[in-house]
């Protein structure tokens, strides 16, 4: 479908909703010509602020999703662009808020000024925020949701925000998104809380499509009350890697050793520069570092929780 060569014609599509959002003080609108589809996406992105007032959007994302919602029936398909510009086209409805998912976040790196970001998944807990930097594959997203199911708050399962002035850590409420939500067999099976292919209900018979998907679900939709709402001190540093055939395990972190692996998961170093290093020192000098080895999420987040808070085994 991507090599088609005749995309819409978005000028003559009906838009029939739109919505603007504040990510962070940029500006985005988002509109459909499915309002399903973008009930889909305001479920999902509920927890950040609509703009109330008519502001200039810096960054438009139209979805084009063909009729009905879950099929295609045309020469098309279903297609998201940014601004004007083609991203692609998908099969399916929940690939289109991936493509666009990837590039706010290119977005943001680009243009956030204000704020450090980190590819990180935070929580927090008893007012001691933890952010969980590492690369994709790593286990952070799972581990995340794992330690929002044993009593964290949650700020972010892919972009930790931390404040220049504060040092604190805020919420960025995106979605979570999981590869693999067959990891959470008590909350994978609720229709009414996955974005994304329907899983089957046998899930080894499913096993090709959950390899190559993601599934989204909004944290409040897990747990009542789930995202954080204040700021909080950065209180540890845990940089996880994932091993199936390890035990869970934290190793401590010279100041030195963490700045240096912080540093490589920053996303918008370019738009701080000199400020940002210092307050990556800042950050690791206050905070405690380690890092972790990840067997299964459920597992390491208990391993974690009886660690730092002292839980109960």
């Amino acid at each position: 479908m991507a090599t088609l060569a005749v995309p819409y014609n978005l000028d003559a599509l009906p838009w029939t909703t739109s919505t603007c959002y504040d990510f962070l003080g940029r500006y985005v609108l988002m509109r459909s010509t499915s309002a399903e589809f973008m009930r889909q996406v305001h479920q999902l992105l509920r927890s950040f602020s609509v703009c109330q007032t008519p502001v200039e959007p810096e960054l438009t994302f139209s979805f084009v999703i063909a009729s009905p919602l879950s099929e295609v029936h045309n020469q098309f398909g279903h297609a998201v662009y940014r601004n004007r510009d083609l991203i692609n086209f998908a099969k399916d409805p929940w690939y289109l808020f991936r493509l666009m998912e990837w590039q706010l976040d290119i977005f943001l790196s680009e243009s956030v000024q204000n704020h450090l970001l980190l590819h990180a998944g935070a929580v927090s807990r008893a007012g001691a925020g933890i952010i969980l930097p590492g690369l994709s594959g790593s286990g952070k997203s799972s581990l995340t949701l794992a330690l929002l199911l044993q009593d964290c708050a949650y700020l972010s399962d892919e972009l930790a925000v931390i404040d220049p002035v504060t040092a604190k850590l805020r919420a960025f409420p995106k979605p979570f998104s999981l590869k693999n939500p067959l990891i959470f067999p008590s909350l994978v099976y609720s229709a009414k809380t996955w974005f994304g292919l329907e899983l089957a209900s046998k899930p080894e018979q499913n096993n090709n499509q959950i390899r190559q998907a993601v599934w989204y679900v909004h944290p409040d939709d897990l747990k009542t009350q789930a995202v954080e709402t204040g700021t909080v001190p950065v209180c540890y540093i845990i940089f996880p890697r994932y091993d199936p055939a390890a035990r869970p395990q934290l190793q401590p972190l010279s100041q030195t050793q963490a700045m240096r692996k912080l540093l490589e998961n920053v996303v918008n170093f370019s738009q701080l520069g000199q400020g940002g290093l210092q307050l990556l020192g800042q950050l690791t000098a206050a905070a405690e570092s380690f890092t972790l080895t990840v067997n299964g999420p459920e597992a390491t987040a208990q391993f974690i929780t009886q660690i730092l808070f002292h839980d109960s085994a």
